[in-house]
Formats: C-alpha cells, structure tokens, sequence
C-alpha cells in the first residue's frame, strides 16, 4: 500500500508541484492509469492515480465537468498533468475540483516519462504487499489469524497485549499516543504514570534514534519502541511496556512482524479520512445547489458520513478578521465535533471558507454554551468566530440556513465574540430588517432617517450624543452622566437635535427609525 503522500518522495517525482487537493495526499493508489480517452471510468476501480500530457483534455467546460464528475464517483488518489507541450498548466477547473474535494492535482514537465513512472509505482506497490505477506508468514500461526482479521489499530495492541501479557502502546507521527492496550492478566499498572513517562521521552528519543529497537529505562520495567516508518516517512512507534527479563529477542522479532500490518492500518485510516473530506465537500455542494432536488443523495451522503441525523439541523461558516492556516482552524474544530456529547455533523473547507453542518437533538440553549465554548477558543488562537444560521427540521432547509448566517455577518461585525453567540434566530428581526440590504441601500435608507447635518464635523457632537441617548434608553441623566457634560449642555444638544430631525425624541416612531439607523451602521458606507 502506498499513499500520495510517499509517491511524491520517489526520484521519478521529484519535479511534481502538488497545486491542490494536499488535503488527500493521504489517498492511497491502488494502481495507476493513463488517461488515453474521454471515457477513462469504464476502466477505473477505485484508488488510481492518474497520468496524463493532455493531449484529450477537452476545452469544452461541460465536458470537462462531466470528466471529473467521473473520476470523482470512482474515487481516484489524484491527477499527474504532464504540461509543456498540450497544455502550458493545470486547467483551473480540475485545481478547483482537486482543492474542492481533497484529490492531489500534480504538475510535471512533459518531459518526465510515464512509463518509468508507472513501472516504479507499481513495483514499489508489488514490493510492500510481497513484504507484507513475508512477514506475516514470520508470525506464528496461532496469532496470524488473530492479525490478520484485526480491523483497527486498537484490535491490534489488544491481541499483542492479551497473548505477551504487558501493555502495549501506539504512538502517531505526531507522537501523540492513539491506542492503549492492557491484558486483563497483568498486574496493576498506572496507565496515567506509564504515558506520562513514554511522553516526557519520547520526543528526544525519536529525534536523535535511528535504530530499529528504541529502549526506555523505568524502575524494574523498560519500554521498547518499534519504529514504524519506511524510507521516506515515519507513520509512529508500537511501544511495549514490560519487565526487562521478561522480554525476549525471540517476542521482539514476532512484533516486529506485525508492524507491517500495523502501517497498512494507518494508511487505511489516512485513506478514509481524505475519503470523508470528499464525500463532506460533496454533501455541501449537494445541501448548497439543488437540496430539494438531490433529497435522496443528501440522505445517501449522511449516512455515509455516520452522521447520527438528529430532530434539528443548522449550518453556518467561520468568519476570520485577517488571513490565517485555515488547516489549523479545521483541526481545532474537528477535535471539538469529536469531543462534543450532543452534536453529531461536521466542519468542512469549501470554496474558501470552513463551513459546518451540525445536527442535534435537543432545545438550541442545551448546546449554546458548548459552541461558546468553542469559539472563545477560536477567537483566542485565531480571531475567528462562528456565524450560525436558524434552526431547521431537516437537512434540505439548510441552504436556507447557510444563507441566513452570511446575512448575519455584516449585522455583528463589530460585536464580541467573546460575549455573546452569533445565531440567526436570536437576530432574526434584523436579519428580515437589514438581511437583504446591500450598501448603498442601506446607506440610503440611513441618510433618509438622519440629515448630513449628523455626519459633517460640526454634527458629530449631536451624532454621539443621539447615540447614547439611544443606548440608554434616553435616560437624560444617566447619558450626561457617561458623556460628563452638565444637564443643561445635554439639554441644549437635544434641543438641536430635535431641530434636525424634525420631530421630538418623546416620539416612539422617531425612536424606532433611530435605532434602524443606529443598526444601519454595520452595513451602509458611510459607517
């Protein structure tokens, strides 16, 4: 088995330019195929990694659509475009399509020859699963079943654990510890002492070891680490956790055996996690165009996605106030979803933004304070907040719910995030206020409620002073109070005021198109 990720290491792709869809070079490639004609899928199984110089490549963008739509239903790993001679570059619509559903989109010169490309993949592809298979045949016959049915890393570190009788641990690439496993044979161990010990090590161990056995020392007890890791990349280490005398060359060499089942489980789970950024990134352009009419689709998506669809749906987006790694904002938001009890959906990058479909079961306030909870969290590390649309029945109403949350953004701009959640429904009457104003509507509709007078520089006196009279409710005292101005001053202003507007601030309709125009300022120009 072997991922995009590892074929960009070989020295026949060493002058490839990964332009989009880095998001699934974890996709594994099952085989490759050159794209020779227009109907290519007739020949496509799933997990092929493409090649072609774009002799065929049609120009006509329907065609090309239909194309992708193709590769796209087959799950291919991703695309090589040989250009220089048939196309001077990538055609924009196969970057977008890659960038938009997490299929790598590669680049080489003409002049890279295919068929030492392909004979390399497919031997290094043949090689693996040939060293795969001896080493399974290493291991002894009573586990080799046990292995070899094992659908997940964490049945792996329990077989190990329950038949070698010590703890056993996984780490990632990231040296973060995935799997823990203890044989209910074994003697009392501090699990939280034993991570705590593997963890303060391991960074400095890894960095500066190369061997294929790594030992840590503890008090009457050792760790022994297993690199799992090949030419070009280190995929995490098997740890076991056991009594020096009890360990034995012979136990080692049989683990050492399964660390190649143990990789080809990691690269699966690497497959399928660019397999969800796909099939979440169709769902959003399925809920975003055609909802009513792709109901049947929407349904198939979210059960592929093991979305537990509960009685409420919403969506919405990330606002950010500047640039920023949106990789690192997906992954905060992800272990959030992961961790969260009552919300079952997914965050997802889609067209340039990180947009969420979330769905949950009970009242909306139940949930309030864990999505606070989260965007503190976001704003802190990334001055990002959350927009959320209204609340709907059921997942066909949530364009309806995506479209209200980017209404939402201009109406609270300025707000904290750090105070309040931004949810469609609570700003529901300004959204059917101001929703559908653009700019110079709704710098219109402001100049109609308050004369120049209020915006030349002499008028900003009595623009300020309208302003907190408005926020107080027009509590005469309590606005001299927070301007620090004498009663009588305050008394002169709104004198003046009223001149202006025509009309006296005692009049509820006047108070009325005040605060329209006030809530006007986030949108219209002028603000």
């Amino acid at each position: 088995m072997l991922t995009m990720n590892e074929i960009l290491n070989l020295p026949e792709l060493q002058s490839a330019i990964v332009h989009t869809g880095k998001n699934g070079l974890g996709r594994n490639v099952r085989w490759v195929h050159v794209i020779d004609h227009d109907d290519v899928g007739y020949f496509l199984e799933g997990g092929e990694l493409l090649l072609t110089c774009g002799q065929i490549w049609p120009e006509d963008l329907d065609e090309q659509s239909r194309i992708l739509n193709m590769f796209l239903a087959h799950q291919i790993a991703g695309i090589v475009f040989a250009t220089g001679r048939y196309l001077n570059e990538c055609p924009d619509t196969v970057l977008q399509f890659g960038e938009k559903f997490a299929i790598p989109i590669l680049e080489v010169p003409f002049e890279v020859p295919f068929v030492k490309l392909t004979r390399k993949i497919h031997q290094e592809i043949l090689k693996r699963q040939f060293q795969k298979e001896e080493s399974v045949n290493q291991i002894p016959s009573e586990l080799q079943q046990l292995f070899q049915r094992a659908t997940s890393l964490q049945e792996i570190g329990d077989v190990l654990a329950q038949n070698y009788r010590f703890p056993v641990l996984l780490t990632d690439s990231a040296n973060q510890i995935i799997v823990q496993s203890i044989s209910s044979s074994n003697r009392p161990v501090n699990l939280s002492k034993m991570t705590k010990t593997l963890t303060s090590n391991i960074h400095h161990l890894l960095l500066q070891n190369h061997d294929p056995i790594i030992r840590i020392p503890c008090v009457e007890q050792e760790f022994i680490g297993l690199p799992i890791q090949d030419e070009s990349e280190y995929h995490g280490t098997l740890w076991l956790y056991c009594e020096t005398k009890q360990i034995t060359q012979s136990k080692i060499r049989t683990v050492q055996h399964t660390l190649p089942i143990i990789k080809e489980l990691i690269l699966l789970e690497k497959d399928k996690i660019a397999k969800r950024r796909q099939f979440q990134a169709e769902l959003l352009e399925l809920i975003l165009d055609n909802p009513k009419i792709a109901s049947v689709l929407i349904h198939e998506k979210i059960n592929q996605l093991g979305i537990q669809a509960q009685s409420n749906w919403f969506s919405g987006y990330i606002a950010t106030t500047h640039e920023l790694d949106s990789e690192l904002l997906y992954i905060q938001c992800k272990n959030w979803i992961n961790s969260s009890t009552c919300v079952s959906g997914f965050f997802e990058r889609f067209e340039g933004k990180i947009l969420f479909v979330l769905t949950f079961a009970d009242d909306f306030i139940h949930i309030t304070n864990e999505l606070l909870r989260l965007q503190k969290d976001l704003y802190a590390q990334f001055h990002a907040f959350l927009l959320i649309g209204g609340v709907k029945t059921n997942p066909f109403l949530l364009k309806d719910s995506y479209e209200e949350s980017v209404q939402l953004h201009s109406l609270v701009q300025f707000a904290n995030p750090n105070e309040e959640l931004f949810y469609a429904d609570r700003y529901r009457r300004e959204i059917i206020l101001y929703g559908s104003l653009n700019p110079l509507n709704a710098g219109e509709l402001r100049s109609l409620i308050l004369p120049k007078e209020f915006f030349s520089e002499q008028g900003k006196t009595f623009y300020e002073t309208l302003r907190c009279l408005n926020r107080n409710q027009y509590n005469r005292e309590l606005t001299a109070k927070q301007l620090h101005i004498h009663r009588n001053t305050l008394r002169y202003r709104i004198d003046r005021i009223e001149q202006l507007l025509g009309a006296s601030l005692h009049s509820v309709k006047l108070q009325f198109w005040i605060q329209v125009a006030f809530d006007l300022e986030v949108v219209s120009p002028t603000s």
